[in-house]
């Protein structure tokens, strides 16, 4: 009667596990950071940040591991992301010393009406950004 019972236990764990981590869709996210006159920004530093949505158009975020650096033309690529969604910052952010740093809200990357972009990765299909411009 024991092993029967831990049988149970052991299937019912491996269900949950597996059907669990099947739900999860793995996205990438790409696209090519430029300034206004139109040159990459290379080598920089980006992070995704979730969003998390607080209605009527609030919103509050918490960082993630998702990571990447544009390349020479300004080229970037966030690998294995799960759904949700999320903003993209610029880490590489420089200030005198003593000086406090820029606020979040200089470090995103944002819309051409000047709005946060927000991107939804809902799919297991690569979102493709294009250009984005970056005014710092």
């Amino acid at each position: 009667m024991k092993k029967n019972h831990w049988m149970i236990i052991l299937s019912i764990y491996f269900l949950v596990v597996f059907f669990g981590c099947a739900g999860q869709a793995i996205g990438t996210i790409k696209g090519k950071l430029v300034r206004n006159n139109g040159a990459p920004v290379e080598k920089i530093d980006m992070q995704l940040l979730k969003v998390i949505d607080q209605g009527n158009n609030e919103f509050s975020w918490v960082a993630t591991a998702y990571k990447a650096t544009s390349d020479e033309q300004g080229d970037f690529f966030f690998e294995k992301v799960e759904s949700d969604k999320y903003m993209i910052v610029v880490l590489n952010v420089t200030f005198k010393l003593g000086s406090n740093p820029p606020p979040m809200e200089e470090m995103v990357i944002r819309n051409m009406d000047n709005s946060p972009l927000i991107i939804e990765v809902t799919h297991s299909k690569g979102i493709d950004l294009g250009e984005l411009t970056w005014n710092k």
